[in-house]
């Protein structure tokens, strides 16, 4: 394999601090950035009450620093389904940066995940329920599109297009 012209790495990280907030740390490094982000979140609600960044490297060291100020107006949004545009409004604009949109965008796709697992910690309190959805596709994507609502038609899996398709499937006996 040749070696890399250029290489990009981000990660997202979700910490649970209490019952009722969740700490995201997203950050991007790449062969000329490394940009941090931090947001404290409540649960359920997904607000955001802290937001903060860190540009550890950046094209332009001192003046990229500034780009973090737009941050604090993330304050009071939630992570929900059109965060992505709320960042780029608020932080990917010409005040901002939009490396550091490109980490909020991915933390606000990671912040679902703290619904998905707190649907799964439900389940497993219940292991006879947790063998019927294991077992059953669409009893278990029933199950999710009445637990978590949002997720209705964000997806080819939760698209209600395609309810009569997955129902044909199930009924297919398998290869």
């Amino acid at each position: 394999m040749a070696t890399p012209f250029f290489t990009r790495r981000k990660e997202v990280v979700i910490e649970q601090e209490a019952a009722d907030r969740f700490r995201f740390v997203g950050s991007l490094e790449d062969d000329v950035h490394h940009i941090r982000a931090t947001l404290l979140v409540a649960y359920p609600s997904m607000t955001i009450l802290e937001a903060a960044g860190e540009m550890v490297k950046g094209t332009n060291p001192p003046f990229c620093t500034g780009a973090t100020g737009v941050l604090a107006g993330l304050v009071g949004e939630r992570l929900h389904r059109g965060f992505a545009k709320i960042a780029q409004d608020k932080v990917g604009t010409s005040l901002g940066c939009p490396h550091l949109m490109e980490i909020l965008t991915d933390m606000g796709r990671a912040a679902f995940q703290v619904t998905m697992l707190r649907l799964r910690e439900r389940v497993r309190a219940d292991p006879e329920e947790a063998a019927r959805l294991l077992a059953d596709p669409l009893a278990r994507r029933s199950f999710v599109l009445a637990s978590v609502p949002q997720l209705e038609n964000t997806c080819w899996v939760f698209n209600r297009d395609n309810d009569r398709r997955f129902e044909e499937q199930a009924r297919e006996p398998a290869p």
